[in-house]
């Protein structure tokens, strides 16, 4: 559910979760940063500041859910692997149930 809710959805960072830096002297934060969002995704809020850069984690939803190994496409593959877990708790409830009845009528 979580991959589906947040596939492609564009993430806005609260004014509090910026991670918030300041650029070399004469660089602007797009300018200095620009390699590091680039490899670990994410954006930054005020791009052509010189100081005081914003740095948000999280540009889109998928971001968020990649480090938990959950992907979009294997949406249907997780939930078949989740109902199939339940299926079989139910089955070994009932088996069990049968054979360890502990009142005896």
């Amino acid at each position: 559910m979580l991959s589906s809710e947040l596939h492609r959805l564009e993430i806005t960072c609260n004014p509090g979760k910026f991670a918030v830096f300041n650029p070399p002297a004469g660089e602007t934060c797009h300018t200095w940063a620009k390699e590091f969002v680039d490899v670990f995704g994410g954006y930054i809020d005020n791009p052509n500041a010189t100081e005081s850069c914003r740095y948000c984690q999280y540009r889109i939803g998928d971001e968020f859910f990649e480090p938990l190994n959950a992907r979009f496409k294997n949406r249907w593959k997780d939930l078949f692997v989740v109902f199939a877990y339940f299926c079989a708790n139910v089955i070994f409830t009932i088996i069990t149930s049968r054979f360890l009845r502990w009142s005896k009528r």
